[in-house]
């Protein structure tokens, strides 16, 4: 017989043959031509209670066909028994099926019925193991196959077990295999040793079965289902304690643990056991209680959650991809090492990155922390780090290493976790307040490198000392920072659940205040909000609008090709002739916010190239673009602070593409600065609805758009000389950010700074004069006093037309345009006239009329020359053009700064009104040098300073030269006092 696991179906259909034909033939065995000898008698004997195998079952089947073994026989059935006791392999079955049917034959039931009596014996639950139960049944099985073993009457009542012997007449008739399965099975249903014999025989027989036996192995699945059940609901109760026991004293009972770990065992045991005899046997397996669905059922707390609202446990993906995909160290570039440092030095090198590391460091810090700096040493210094240092503040960042490092730092994250539980205990029981220790601990739960019971031991601690005003602060932390995470994270809910049921139960308890009740309110509103059904319908969008916000928000990158195949895509398209993807095209090209703040450059690029087959929609995307600045102005929000700062960038980037004028950007600039502001004037330490003083958000978008242009665009010096008076209006000192971005774009146009709030105005009146100076005999007063009126118009002109087409740049200039600019010019000229008779009205019923007629004479000359070199201030030069607007236009807005604050001292004369900036004053002796006084000039719509000296004028009556010079002294003083 060749080497083979089992007998085949045609040698078990040979076998039984024999067996049948030797159950029939009931003579007596020849004893005749046999050898008798005694040394191979015993030897046959010696071999069979040995072993049977594969490798000597032809000798035995030899020597049982050539020895004298009959009076041997009480001796060989023993041996032979033993024998079979010791196959554990299944290729010696066969040869066990080979050896006994040759016994048989030569011995008939004489052998049989002793070898079936010592199997009942072998097979007593009360004195044999679960493995030889299984061995016996095994072979039990094979030889009830081959015919060897019928019915138990095939043995005697003597040679069974008292328990059978009891019951021979009952069951002599049954199939002797069906009582030995049913004895083992039914012994001990509870018992995991009957499983293991019951799946190991289904295994190997499943097939094989007889309606007897399929019937006894149904029952006992059934029967071992309910076990099973009990089993489980045994497992979770025990669970469900040791976890209150844990959550109590904050770690785990080691007692309590290795009792739980055997019924555990004991479960995953039955459970497999179970799974595998449903499968076999076609049945339902039955439902069975965990300590998840126990916790889950006992909750008052509604878990319904649309699949929307799983996205609420993250802020933005960003920062989901940031807790959940952590890199392996295999999957991490190898890092260089740095052979020339020690590890001491590299170490500290290390930590001082980690402190201020971003997240596109960590992988590289990772990398450089396993290629030989990962000793002992380094990790001491990592834990103290993270529980000694006042300083560490990169909380996230450091969790994230951790993480990454939690194969290889596994004790010393261990021994982290218990300084912050220390630390925590000592904050919830003696009413103390350490945040930094909050907030870490709270960041490497996020990345589940705490322990269950560890984490909700302080919430419960926490919840059951809500009273204390501090424990309610850290609670209100754990819950903002990880509290929606630790609710619907699977591993977490059901403990968050019991968390929220014991916050519902605390916040019945009348020893609580008003006070203490709103903050438990506002905890679990914090993570758990009210669910308001509202119908959502989704909106279909056409094809044509998904296809171009696909396009410009997924395909569109900061990268420069994106731009070149979008607008290559965009231009082929005829987009005009769809109304709604038209209206999607000019809404995409007019919200920058839409985009990444890195990709607002390639979207102007792309509505360059656009635009050059539609003028139309630049048009509308400018007046939109500059709306939006201008109602961002006017309502201030924080929540638009982002949109706003795109606005800025994207209109410096339309310049950069040539798409929209010098004179528009200065003008943006010029109103950013002067909007809200009375009369456009902002003035130091008066705090106006629009821009207060503490509120730096204006110079944050002055530095983004001109950031964006610095590099090409001229800026004129009498901006920045406002601009440089406009930080000094601010609160002082400016952030430290915003400090060093002006100073970049001060230092990259060459110019100074001023130190204080005096030589920033002296700066300023220094700038217009210079602008004062002649620059050509070419222009008349009647083109500069336009230019003035032009450049004002940019401002506060309310046609969007008008104001589009100044700062538009067109490709064919009408000269109708300008005289229709020229027309409103006018009307804006007859308005200036009013304003100007009304506040020389005014001042007259003021009582000052001889002030003021002394302040017209004295500046006539002044007027006169300053509408001589109003004749020579414009140029013919084309690219000075626009900052000569600008530069008349911040020049006008001065001088309006100080009559408008000279007409207010008139009008409330009553009163004393004091510029809070400090005036220099010089005291000149007596015979000393002249001194410059600044007067206020006007004539008609023109207003000036003008500078005069006063001197020590000798040779005249002193008495008289002191009281006019007393006069005069006291009149100038009186208009520089109402001027401040």
């Amino acid at each position: 017989m060749s080497s083979q696991q089992l007998p085949s179906p045609q040698r078990r259909e040979e076998l039984a043959k024999q067996n049948a034909a030797a159950w029939d033939d009931l003579d007596p065995p020849v004893t005749t031509g046999y050898d008798s000898s005694f040394k191979k008698n015993t030897a046959f004997i010696k071999k069979v209670k040995a072993s049977i195998n594969e490798a000597q079952y032809k000798s035995l089947v030899r020597d049982i066909a050539t020895l004298s073994l009959e009076k041997y026989l009480p001796e060989i059935i023993p041996a032979v028994f033993e024998g079979l006791c010791k196959i554990s392999k299944p290729e010696d079955v066969a040869a066990a099926s080979e050896v006994t049917t040759a016994l048989h034959t030569r011995f008939k039931s004489e052998f049989s019925s002793g070898l079936l009596g010592l199997f009942f014996q072998g097979i007593d639950p009360t004195t044999t193991t679960s493995i030889r139960q299984r061995n016996l049944l095994r072979l039990m099985m094979e030889f009830h196959l081959i015919g060897l073993f019928r019915t138990v009457g095939g043995t005697t009542k003597d040679a069974l077990p008292d328990r059978l012997a009891k019951r021979f007449a009952e069951i002599k008739d049954e199939d002797a295999v069906v009582i030995a399965v049913k004895e083992v099975l039914a012994y001990d249903v509870t018992s995991e040793g009957a499983l293991s014999v019951a799946t190991g025989f289904l295994r190997r027989y499943g097939e094989q079965l007889t309606p007897k036996l399929k019937t006894l192995f149904v029952a006992y699945a059934q029967e071992s289902f309910k076990v099973l059940q009990s089993v489980a609901a045994d497992t979770a109760k025990l669970t469900k304690a040791n976890r209150k026991k844990a959550l109590k004293v904050g770690r785990i009972l080691e007692e309590e643990n290795v009792k739980l770990e055997e019924q555990e065992q004991l479960y995953e045991k039955f459970q497999r056991a179970c799974e595998y005899l449903a499968e076999i046997l076609d049945l339902q397996m039955p439902t069975l209680a965990t300590p998840a669905a126990d916790m889950t059922t006992e909750s008052s707390v509604e878990l319904v959650r649309n699949t929307e609202d799983v996205d609420m446990v993250w802020e933005s993906a960003a920062e989901r991809d940031f807790y959940t995909k952590i890199p392996t160290l295999e999957n991490l570039p190898a890092s260089e090492t740095q052979s020339e440092e020690d590890a001491a030095s590299r170490m500290t090198a290390l930590l001082a990155k980690l402190s201020v590391a971003g997240d596109e460091d960590v992988s590289s810090l990772v990398s450089e922390f396993n290629s030989g700096l990962n000793n002992k040493a380094s990790r001491q210094r990592i834990r103290r780090l993270c529980t000694e240092s006042t300083n560490f503040s990169n909380f996230k960042i450091v969790a994230k290493f951790l993480k990454m490092n939690e194969q290889s730092l596994g004790p010393t994250i261990n021994e982290i976790i218990v300084a912050l539980d220390d630390k925590l205990r000592g904050q919830i029981y003696h009413d103390k307040l350490n945040f930094r220790s909050v907030y870490f601990f709270v960041e490497l739960v996020k990345f589940k490198l705490i322990p269950t019971h560890v984490v909700f031991h302080k919430i419960h601690k926490l919840i059951l000392n809500i009273k204390n005003i501090h424990n309610t602060d850290i609670l209100a932390v754990f819950f903002e920072q990880c509290g929606r995470f630790l609710l619907h994270d699977t591993d977490y809910r059901p403990f968050m659940v019991e968390m929220l049921d014991l916050l519902q139960s605390e916040q019945k308890n009348k020893n609580l205040t008003i006070h203490d009740k709103s903050s438990i309110r506002t905890l679990l509103m914090m993570i758990d909000p009210p669910e308001v059904k509202v119908e959502r319908k989704r909106k279909i969008l056409p094809p044509e609008e998904q296809f171009l916000l696909h396009v410009f928000h997924t395909e569109l990158t900061s990268a420069p090709r994106t731009a070149t195949s979008v607008g290559t895509i965009i231009t082929q398209c005829n987009w005009s002739a769809n109304q709604v993807a038209y209206s999607t095209l000019e809404r995409i090209f007019s919200r920058p916010q839409d985009v990444n703040f890195d990709v607002i450059h390639n979207l102007a690029v792309v509505l360059q190239r656009y635009v050059k087959h539609d003028r139309q929609l630049l048009v509308r995307v400018v007046d939109t673009t500059v709306e939006n600045i201008i109602r961002g102005l006017e309502i201030d929000d924080y929540k638009i602070k982002r949109d706003r700062l795109c606005d800025v960038s994207y209109l410096g980037e339309l310049w950069n593409c040539g798409l929209v004028t010098s004179k528009l950007v200065v003008t943006i600039l010029f109103t950013i600065i002067t909007f809200g502001h009375p009369n456009n004037q902002p003035l130091p330490s008066i705090t106006s609805g629009f821009d207060d003083s503490s509120n730096y958000f204006r110079l944050h978008l002055c530095v983004a758009l001109m950031k964006r242009i610095a590099s090409t665009f001229v800026f004129p010096k009498k901006y920045f000389a406002l601009l440089e008076y406009y930080c000094h209006c601010k609160d002082r000192p400016l952030p430290l950010e915003l400090e060093q971005n002006l100073e970049q774009l001060y230092t990259a146009q060459n110019i100074n700074r001023c130190n204080s709030l005096a030589e920033s105005m002296a700066q300023l009146k220094l700038v217009i004069e210079e602008e004062r100076k002649p620059q050509s005999n070419n222009t008349s007063t009647e083109s500069n006093s336009e230019t003035l009126k032009e450049s004002r118009e940019t401002i506060l002109e309310e046609d969007e037309d008008s104001e589009l087409s100044a700062g538009i740049l067109s490709e064919d200039e009408d000269t109708d345009d300008d005289e229709e600019e020229d027309e409103v010019e006018d009307d804006d000229d007859e308005e200036e006239e009013d304003e100007d008779e009304d506040l020389e009205a005014e001042l007259e019923s003021n009582g000052e009329e001889d002030e003021d007629n002394e302040v017209e004479e004295s500046s006539e000359d002044e007027l006169t020359d300053s509408s001589e070199e109003s004749h020579s201030e414009s140029s013919s030069d084309d690219d000075n053009f626009e900052n000569d607007l600008v530069a008349a236009e911040l020049d006008k807005e001065y001088s309006r700064i100080v009559v408008d604050a000279y007409n207010k001292t008139k009008a409330n004369s009553n009163r004393s009104i004091k510029l809070n900036v400090p005036i220099p004053r010089t005291n000149v002796p007596p015979g000393g040098p002249s001194r410059a006084v600044g007067l206020i000039t006007r004539r008609g719509k023109n207003v000036d300073v003008r500078a005069i000296n006063i001197t020590d004028n000798r040779g005249v009556d002193l008495s008289k030269k002191e009281d006019e010079a007393k006069r005069h002294r006291e009149k100038i003083m009186n208009l520089v006092s109402n001027m401040e």
